[in-house]
């Protein structure tokens, strides 16, 4: 099961409140995770007035066994959790 690892996570203000969160997947699981963004991401560009970029959404697919563990409840809630400690976002319930 993939854990994110925040033990190296590093916070800075300047220019904006911001995390470096380097290491933050095993090396195992982060060369699959980016073997599959290289090869197999459905990527599609998207231009705007002002930008244009590559992007895809994990909600439009159905993620394969190299990026599922980025998408189970108890990974990113661990992420939510420690994101909202480190940049004290108070918790928002849905209907509240």
């Amino acid at each position: 099961m993939m854990r994110p690892d925040f033990s190296a996570a590093k916070f800075a203000s300047a220019p904006f409140p911001h995390l470096c969160i380097p290491q933050i997947l095993r090396r195992e699981e982060a060369d699959r995770v980016l073997g599959w963004m290289q090869t197999r991401a459905p990527w599609a560009l998207r231009v705007e007035s002002f930008y244009q970029q590559y992007e895809f959404s994990f909600l439009a697919i159905d993620p394969e066994p190299e990026v599922q563990g980025l998408l189970t409840p108890p990974f990113t809630e661990i992420v939510r959790r420690t994101l909202a400690r480190i940049f004290v976002v108070e918790e928002m319930r849905a209907g509240t």
